[in-house]
């Protein structure tokens, strides 16, 4: 799943790299394990820059990270290791079979600031509810 995720990543930030709207270069470090109290987790670190000829011509890499940040968003989400790989197709199929609203199982999950985009695949969430028995 990580890997398949991975290379996923991979080839929206080539395109968009293709579209000379960022710099990426493919990282080809291994995952590491991100331990927690109860829970490990495989991760994996992929990142690009706003292209230098975009924040030239617009005078901001502030600027022109808020204008990709939506594209880069709906491009990445959903990952592979929440809707399955082919994208479009495993989605359909998803709708189709799986009888219920996954609500708040996945999306994307960090900061949006004006400067920078840091987000993580985030799966499996919990939403708790102020009096709800259980959460």
């Amino acid at each position: 799943e990580n890997s398949i995720t991975e290379e996923y990543i991979n080839g929206v930030l080539q395109r968009l790299a293709a579209d000379e709207l960022i710099s990426f270069q493919s990282d080809s470090s291994s995952p590491y394990v991100k331990k927690f109290r109860t829970v490990q987790h495989l991760c994996k670190s992929i990142g690009g820059r706003v292209s230098q000829s975009l924040v030239a011509r617009f005078g901001s890499s502030r600027i022109v990270t808020q204008m990709l940040a939506p594209r880069l968003l709906s491009e990445l989400h959903p990952t592979p290791a929440v809707c399955g790989q082919p994208r479009d197709a495993s989605f359909r199929v998803i709708r189709e079979r799986e009888g219920f609203d996954r609500g708040w199982y996945a999306g994307p999950f960090g900061v949006l600031s004006r400067d920078a985009v840091d987000m993580s695949v985030a799966i499996r969430t919990m939403r708790g509810e102020r009096g709800a028995s259980g959460a």
